[in-house]
């Protein structure tokens, strides 16, 4: 998987989707990353059989890995036509496919590293302008993630709450727009490599003056 921002050309390769979202009648919510019980895929597609009296929303799943046979039987088993497994993508394909989104979604597992990590999508979507729902934790917290504002935070392993979540963005653009652009903003500030950069410069100067 790729880093938004730690790559050249990103925001270029971005702009060159900008008019190719297929099928513009469909919602798209996207979920990238490994398959594994960190990421909670389980809590997606329970949340998939949840809306998919909802056929106009269509659930995108890339990757690949461990729990992958749990995931293909849990779909297979609720005859889900709304989640489409697209397997392990190149980076040109996933740029696209999350250009093409309308949400997109980071981790949802019940583990206790769950809520001790925000992984690299995160970033990635915060920096891709998406709006982002993810697990609520200690860790989003810090990373200056804020519920209804950059973000929308849902308990862990919680499908009821992603469902009702994913249908509330989908009834409200310019809330879909408005946490999008706040996240980005997020991103600039706080997350990116130059905002780190800066941070530890400024952390760095304080210990020398702080010696002196």
């Amino acid at each position: 998987m790729f880093l938004c921002g730690d790559i050249g050309g990103t925001s270029t390769k971005l702009a060159l989707f900008e008019n190719k979202k297929e099928l513009k009648n469909q919602f798209i919510v996207l979920f990238f990353g490994s398959f594994i019980p960190l990421h909670g895929i389980d809590t997606i597609v329970k949340a998939a059989t949840i809306l998919q009296k909802h056929d106009d929303i269509v659930f995108k799943i890339c990757g690949d890995g461990q729990t992958k046979p749990e995931i293909t039987k849990l779909i297979n088993d609720n005859k889900l036509e709304n989640v489409k497994l697209l397997g392990l993508v190149s980076k040109d394909t996933l740029i696209e496919n999350i250009h093409s989104s309308d949400i997109c979604l980071g981790i949802f597992g019940s583990t206790s590293k769950a809520r001790k990590v925000l992984t690299n999508k995160v970033f990635q979507i915060l920096a891709s302008k998406k709006p982002l729902i993810t697990m609520e934790s200690p860790t989003a917290l810090e990373y200056q993630l804020v519920d209804k504002k950059n973000c929308i935070l849902v308990p862990p392993a919680n499908p009821e709450k992603l469902a009702e979540t994913i249908l509330l963005l989908k009834n409200d653009a310019k809330k879909r727009q408005d946490i999008a652009e706040e996240g980005y903003k997020t991103y600039c500030e706080h997350l990116s490599m130059n905002a780190a950069g800066k941070k530890l410069v400024s952390f760095i100067h304080e210990l020398i003056e702080t010696k002196a």
